[in-house]
Formats: structure tokens, sequence, C-alpha cells
């Protein structure tokens, strides 16, 4: 049961970490503010430009220290550097085989559109717009190699699938100008995954933020059943010709789950929570 997988997720965690093996991390602390993101670093990335050839994915320092690490941290800035379709992209590399079933984390912040350099534009508040920024995990770049997507629209977060990941599915709200933790939990198998007490259908993914369920069984993209997942990366969609902005830190994949805890539990957040676990009993039934 999920809820009690929150709930205890410290003990869990500790329980848990000391048997997982991380396959991916970055945190950017070895880049120079300034750099686009594929050019140093541990060679995580192969791909980090706008279409234009322009560096569109750089590391910059976390002045506002949105991330509570210091001011001196250093995060990845994901932004489209112009309006009409000149897309940012950030993708990882295909080096290292992340399974088929895991667990993806990192953190992320949408900024004030007019705190950012290059100068940013609001979001399109339209929901049925993909104008936003698409988080994809599948086994290479590009929608056709994506088993899942999520989608980031200033104070929203979205689940989209089908083989162009469009037909955005609300999964929560989430305040700009501050950080969230963000955890999915894939499984791209032709068959169910089980993971602390909970289960994942076959080709979907559970989604975490700031440790609560907001996402259970998820769609999926157009990726084959059982091919490893091996990518992870960001693109800006840019319906409405809008210049985007986000950053993000603390990146980790493992091939263990560890559910995070839950970092502010509201009574309107615990009814969710208690909603969600209705729904599996009844499913379970």
């Amino acid at each position: 049961m999920k809820i009690f997988t929150c709930m205890l997720g410290l003990s869990f965690a500790a329980l848990a970490s000391s048997h997982a093996t991380v396959l991916f991390s970055e945190n950017f602390d070895s880049y120079t503010s300034g750099e686009s993101i594929a050019v140093a670093g541990p060679a995580n990335w192969a791909q980090s430009n706008n279409l234009t050839g322009i560096s569109a994915d750089i590391v910059q320092t976390d002045t506002n220290d949105y991330f509570g690490a210091g001011t001196g941290n250093k995060m990845g800035q994901i932004s489209q550097l112009s309006p009409n379709g000149n897309l940012a992209i950030l993708n990882s590399t295909t080096a290292t085989s992340f399974g088929l079933t895991g667990q993806v984390s990192f953190d992320y912040v949408v900024p004030p559109y007019d705190t950012v350099s290059p100068t940013s534009q609001p979001y399109v508040t339209d929901s049925s717009s993909q104008d936003g920024i698409v988080f994809r995990i599948g086994s290479a770049a590009g929608n056709s190699n994506s088993a899942f997507g999520l989608l980031f629209k200033d104070s929203s977060l979205y689940a989209v699938s089908g083989s162009s990941l469009g037909a955005p599915v609300l999964l929560a709200s989430a305040a700009a100008s501050t950080m969230h933790s963000l955890s999915i939990v894939y499984n791209n198998q032709s068959t169910s995954f089980n993971y602390d007490g909970g289960s994942l259908a076959a080709q979907s993914m559970d989604v975490y933020l700031d440790g609560v369920l907001v996402g259970d069984d998820l769609a999926h993209g157009a990726l084959a059943a059982d091919t490893a997942i091996a990518s992870l990366g960001f693109i800006t969609k840019t319906a409405n010709s809008t210049v985007l902005t986000m950053y993000t830190d603390n990146f980790v994949v493992s091939d263990t789950v560890v559910i995070p805890e839950p970092s502010t539990l509201s009574l309107a957040g615990l009814g969710a929570l208690l909603a969600v676990v209705m729904l599996r009993r009844r499913k379970r039934d």
C-alpha cells in the first residue's frame, strides 16, 4: 500500500538505499557557470543545444538559492532562446542501460519568467496545449523512442502519452519559483512490477511530487515493451511561440525504488493520498 510507504519513507529509504545501484547522477557541481551542459562535467549528456545551433542548456550559479544548497550551488538551466519553434533540447547519453524497471529522481524550479537570461515569457495556461517543457524517459532521444513523458507548464505538472507524447493530463499544481522534488517509478516490462508494497502495471509509471503520489499507473508512450530504458532528457514545446525556462538539479537514476518522504503533508495532500489508496484497493478487489 503506497500510503504506508510514504509515511515511513525515511526508514524504507535507509534500508533500500544500502542495496541500490545508482546508474546515473548529475548535480552540475563540476561545471563552470555559463558552460553548455554537454561541454564539461562527467560526460552524462549527449546533446545540449538549441535547434539553431546556439547553446541553450547551460549551467548557472543558483544565486537565489532555489535548491537550498547555498548561493554557490550549480544548477542546469533549460532555456529556449527564441520563439517560433527553435526548440531547446537536453538529452543524456545512452551509454548506460537503466533496465526495464527503476526510478528517476530530480529537483526542479520554474522561475519567474522575467528573472531569467535570456529573457523568458509566461507559459501558456491552456491545459490542452503542449506549450511547455517535456521530460522524456526512453531508449534514446525523440518521441518515438520514449516510454514515458511529463509536461511542465508554469505552476502545473502534466502527464503526456502516446506516440507523440500528446494529450496532457493534469497531475498536480506545483507553485512556480519553488523547488519541487520529482520521483518517477518506471516499468517498461510487459508484466507488472512490485515495489515497496505497491504495484505498477505493465508499461506504466507512478509519479511522486514532493513525496506525494500524484500519478498512478500512468499511460505509456511509443517505446515497445521489454525495451530497456537508457535515456532521459528535456525538450521545449512551443505551440504558441513562447520562450521557456526551467532549472534542474540533483538527478539520480537507480535500479532500486525508494519512495521519497512527503516534504509537506497538508490536510488536502493527505486527503489526496487517501483517495489514491482507496482507488487502488478497489482496483485490487
